[in-house]
């Protein structure tokens, strides 16, 4: 049986790879997200009320995504400050994030997904928004954002 590596796994295995190499920009993203995993999986013991809570795969995207939004919140502040080295630098971070995410959608893919959906439900006008949209997250759970997803709903309700 062939067992794949979870996303937590990689990111450990990589760091140390890194750290190994010396090559600094790598390690210093990945201790940040190490950091940020470890706060979430310490947060999710003390609400569960369980010492040997594990993060599951979802929620290890969740912390990286998270992390990346930030990342590039920064560039958005470091490019009106025009700060050129803090933007090429950061959007390199934000790469080296990228790796760990899973695939995204297409827009035409997520698309069908919003038109299936709208049709199961038999929803029609703005009014049902909020139930599409819900349900579609559901499905798409971490292959498409959410900015996108709102788009395409608003647009194929009317």
């Amino acid at each position: 049986m062939l067992l794949t590596m979870s996303t937590w796994e990689k990111i450990e295995t990589d760091y140390s790879q890194a750290y190994r190499a010396g090559d600094k920009m790598p390690v210093e993203v990945l201790r940040l997200l190490k950091t940020a995993l470890m706060n979430a999986e310490i947060e999710k013991r003390s609400k569960v009320k369980d010492r040997e809570a594990k993060l599951v795969e979802e929620e290890v995207v969740a912390v990286i995504k998270k992390q990346g939004k930030s990342l590039e919140e920064s560039i958005v502040l470091f490019q009106q400050g025009g700060r050129q080295d803090l933007v090429d630098q950061t959007q390199k971070e934000v790469e080296i994030l990228k790796k760990y995410l899973p695939e995204e959608l297409s827009e035409s893919a997520v698309r069908e997904v919003v038109k299936t959906k709208i049709a199961a439900l038999g929803a029609d006008g703005p009014q049902a928004f909020g139930r599409v949209m819900s349900e579609v997250m559901k499905e798409l759970k971490g292959q498409a954002g959410g900015d996108l997803v709102s788009k395409l709903v608003k647009e194929l309700l009317g």
